[in-house]
């Protein structure tokens, strides 16, 4: 004797099966934040801390493999835990510096041939700081003991967070209250009205900049 359905209970099956298919990818798609470059490449990421692009053409490296060569455009990496607080930034000739609630926590001089491809840095003992990076010296403001230059590169910092407002000409900007970057030079960060959560990230024009947010 063959077992038949229902077309009652067929219909519920079916209805049950594409609600819970729904419930799936709409979970999925909430997990994810999508970053968009200025050229229109979509970006999506992932909780697990892996991304791809949505055109699976393959990951941005961070650093470039010729130092010479340099992107027209800001090349950002977003990391699935990324809260727009803190952020590693190279810039041109190879300074990284990475910078975590508006203060830099650490910083590199990045040499894609050199040996181990950073400079090393060199220690004051009478000022208990580091003093040189490389052939580049740092230098720090008298009253605050924050780093105000790196080598060629000039250090600022915005007034009411005391946060880096300023590499060079590259400007930084803060949610005074969460301490959460709104934008890294022309870069933007977009965030959740209601729960201040990174949405979107509009990489900017920055020749040669690279943003890893984390």
């Amino acid at each position: 004797m063959t077992a038949t359905t229902s077309p009652t209970v067929r219909s519920l099956f079916l209805t049950t099966l594409f609600v819970t298919f729904l419930g799936i990818s709409t979970h999925q798609a909430a997990t994810q934040i999508i970053a968009v470059t200025s050229s229109g490449d979509r970006v999506l990421l992932f909780p697990n801390g892996t991304w791809r692009y949505e055109d699976e053409r393959g990951p941005l490296d961070p650093f470039p493999q010729d130092p010479w060569e340099r992107s027209p455009y800001t090349e950002v990496l977003v990391r699935s835990t990324a809260q727009g607080e803190n952020a590693v930034i190279t810039l041109q000739d190879g300074l990284v510096l990475t910078i975590e609630k508006g203060q830099i926590v650490d910083y590199s001089y990045y040499r894609p041939y050199s040996w181990g491809n950073h400079d090393e840095r060199s220690w004051d003992d009478y000022h208990k700081r580091y003093d040189r990076i490389g052939q580049h010296r740092i230098e720090y403001d008298f009253i605050t003991g924050k780093i105000e230059r790196i080598g060629p590169h000039k250090i600022k910092y915005d007034f009411f967070t005391e946060g880096v407002s300023q590499i060079d000409n590259l400007r930084i900007e803060y949610d005074r209250t969460t301490l959460k970057m709104n934008s890294i030079g022309s870069t933007r960060l977009i965030y959740d009205v209601w729960h201040r959560r990174l949405e979107e990230v509009k990489a900017g024009k920055d020749q040669g900049i690279r943003i890893i947010l984390y």
